[in-house]
């Protein structure tokens, strides 16, 4: 990292940034060509976990390519650091995760992906029986967390 000073060094407060964000960014690759997603996911351990339909380009892209970066970011807000027009900064943490992904078919390890992101998104219903349709017609992925770097800034207001 370029600027030392800003990075997040600590796993937990990376891993907290995780837990909070709702939306994160997975850029997949195939053929050369980039293609990023913006998806709600949950994080567990070294794992994150999206669902999704069973067909598209990223699902095609991790077939193509497992290796993927994942995303995700909290905004704080604009600064004014000085007098002028241009002496304007931002307030930010995130955090990219370079990754293997790939897609969850066993029935068991889907339902527990499926909880996790249920305890992250509708905390009260964790638990619930899925009906058997839902496996037929959901996909899962499951990011495995190879490495993982955060940054933040916090600018001083003039």
């Amino acid at each position: 990292m370029r600027r030392a000073e800003k990075a997040i060094t600590d796993r937990a407060a990376m891993d907290e940034l995780l837990d909070k964000a709702e939306v994160g960014r997975m850029g997949t690759c195939a053929d050369g060509v980039p293609y990023i997603t913006p998806v709600n996911f949950a994080h567990r351990g070294d794992k994150i976990y999206i669902h999704c339909a069973l067909e598209g380009r990223k699902i095609d892209n991790i077939r193509a390519n497992p290796q993927v970066c994942f995303e995700v970011d909290e905004p704080l807000g604009t600064v004014v650091t000085g007098e002028s027009g241009c002496e304007v900064s931002y307030s930010y943490r995130s955090a990219i995760i370079q990754g293997r992904a790939r897609m969850v078919e066993d029935e068991a390890e889907k339902k527990e992906a499926l909880d996790i992101l249920l305890q992250k998104f509708e905390p009260g219903k964790v638990g619930l029986e899925f009906q058997p349709s839902i496996f037929g017609k959901t996909a899962v992925i499951e990011i495995s967390i190879e490495e993982i770097s955060g940054k933040q800034s916090f600018p001083e207001p003039a």
